[in-house]
């Protein structure tokens, strides 16, 4: 139930992936509480998402190296460079939410830390 919630935050052609990534790490690591099960999904959106910024700083840099040139007052073009499928303001609102996401993981992450530390203590009180 709960990866189905992470997947949401995943386009169309990448739940195509989402599900036998997670299959697969489940099988590798078969989760034995509902937390494990949050990780692992959190651990396959996380890399989905880091493939999505990979094609994005792609597209940047490809649109930097093969730029379109254009020559005099009227502007033509003496070069038609690469054209990005993403335009530079959909660039920076990935930038946003992929910070966004970065500080909500964090805390996340500070929480789970922070739930370990107690379980370990009321199992061994004297930890």
């Amino acid at each position: 139930v709960i990866h189905n919630i992470l997947s949401l935050t995943t386009s169309e052609y990448e739940n195509v992936a989402y599900e036998p990534i997670l299959d697969q790490l489940e099988s590798d690591f078969p989760p034995q509480n509902i937390l494990e099960s949050m990780l692992l999904g959190r651990i396959v959106s996380s890399h989905i998402k880091l493939v999505r910024i990979s094609k994005a700083e792609s597209e940047l840099m490809q649109t930097a190296l093969d730029p379109t040139t254009e020559f005099g007052l009227c502007k033509l073009t003496t070069h038609q460079g690469y054209e990005p499928v993403m335009t530079s303001e959909l660039v920076e609102r990935l930038g946003l939410y992929s910070r966004y996401e970065t500080a909500t993981e964090n805390r996340l992450y500070k929480a789970i830390q922070q739930l370990m530390n107690l379980l370990r203590v009321i199992d061994d009180p004297a930890y």
